[in-house]
């Protein structure tokens, strides 16, 4: 078979100069050297223990072609620490160039600081209470009343030294906006340090239940009138009203009149003539008599002749 060197000489001839223009380019590139900072990452840590303080970054001198080594950044490289075989406190790791991972095309040349310490502390999972932080107050005429929440106790896990000094924990605020009635809500739990944690996801979120209950008080009435019911005979009452001391809620106390207060008078078990009784109040449940004056009452009934 004959092969004719010149077939296509022209493509032969195209694609040589473009081979050699390519071979030059390579050749003749210059190398250059870039500086890195890259995350370092700590891998395979005990479940038992917790990490205190290490760095979380080194610099990385890479060497490579300048069109290359440029358009590399931190995610391409690779720097790690195997935490498989740590000991409670601290741990000195010296980091190879030959650990480093990197693209092909660029060469570690240094990495700062070529020593990292870590210092490690064992966990510990403690039960503390849940305290609810309520941020303001009810509205005018009522006052705070229970405040519960559930779970009533979660499970915390984190550095040692840091959960043993954790009495409780706190709710995000549960914000008060001049309520009248009871609230529910659900609410995070705020950790007070950043290397504790809650590993029961249904323990993030509780419930806050806050009773709104009307402020009670006491105010006075006076000329309270004497009423006396179903009596067909004639009578006469001395005093013929009465002053009170009445505890109930604020609100509706204010808004109140001696004549909403009624005292009663029953005689239907009394005979004719002079009697000495005592008062009766009819009251809604929420509000009660703490004392009046006078104790007692005179009524005369009439002889019917």
């Amino acid at each position: 078979m004959k092969i004719s060197v010149f077939k296509n000489l022209t493509l032969k001839l195209v694609a040589l100069i473009l081979s050699i223009i390519i071979w030059f380019l390579v050749v003749g590139e210059q190398k250059s050297e870039v500086r890195l900072t890259v995350p370092l990452e700590l891998r395979n840590l005990p479940t038992n223990l917790e990490i205190i303080e290490s760095i979380s970054q080194v610099e990385v001198a890479l060497r490579g072609f300048s069109s290359f080594v440029k358009r590399l950044t931190p995610t391409d490289i690779d720097v790690h620490i195997d935490l498989s075989n740590v000991v409670k406190g601290t741990n000195a790791f010296a980091i190879s160039l030959d650990d480093i991972a990197v693209p092909i095309g660029a060469t570690v040349i240094q990495v700062s600081p070529s020593t990292v310490d870590v210092l490690l502390d064992a966990t510990l999972s403690k039960l503390v209470p849940v305290d609810p932080n309520i941020r303001g107050v009810p509205a005018s005429g009522y006052i705070l009343g229970k405040v519960s929440v559930e779970p009533k106790n979660i499970t915390i896990t984190g550095i040692q030294s840091i959960v043993k000094t954790i009495s409780k924990v706190e709710t995000e605020p549960v914000v008060l906006d001049n309520p009248t009635k009871d609230l529910l809500k659900k609410v995070k739990v705020r950790l007070p340090n950043r290397a504790l944690q809650i590993n029961n996801d249904e323990e993030k979120i509780v419930s806050v239940s806050v009773k709104i209950i009307p402020e009670m008080t006491t105010l006075s009435f006076e000329n309270i009138p004497l009423l006396v019911k179903d009596e067909s005979r004639k009578f006469t009452l001395s005093p013929e009203s009465i002053t009170a001391l009445v505890n109930g809620p604020k609100l509706q106390l204010s808004q109140m009149s001696p004549e909403d207060i009624p005292a009663y008078i029953e005689t239907s078990s009394l005979p004719e003539g002079q009697s000495i009784v005592q008062p009766t109040f009819e009251l809604p449940e929420s509000m009660s008599v703490t004392i009046h004056y006078p104790k007692t009452i005179t009524i005369t009934i009439a002889v019917d002749n």
